[in-house]
């Protein structure tokens, strides 16, 4: 088992590569996982055009992608796996 962050430091024949784009509108999303027809058909209601496209588990102000699992625009932050006793919360649990 390796940490989550080798997955951006995968030694090839050709040398080092990131599993995930590392600049621009793609940061921190997964590379060839852009999911057009979902983008296409959901992203309108989403509002997020990347909606369903594959991206790295880490810090929001790492990547700025939210790690959210609620379609629901205003309720992106409090569904952000990266602080999961807040989504458990979100979704009714209470511990």
């Amino acid at each position: 088992m390796l940490p989550m962050d080798a997955l951006e430091r995968l030694q090839t024949k050709t040398g080092v590569l990131s599993f995930y784009h590392e600049k621009g509108v793609l940061n921190g999303f997964v590379k060839g996982a852009v999911k057009p027809l979902e983008s296409l058909f959901i992203s309108f209601f989403a509002l997020d055009f990347f909606v369903g496209t594959d991206k790295a588990y880490t810090d929001t102000d790492i990547t700025g992608n939210r790690f959210y699992t609620s379609l629901k625009p205003w309720n992106r932050k409090r569904s952000d796996l990266w602080d999961f006793p807040a989504v458990l919360a979100f979704r009714g649990w209470n511990f």
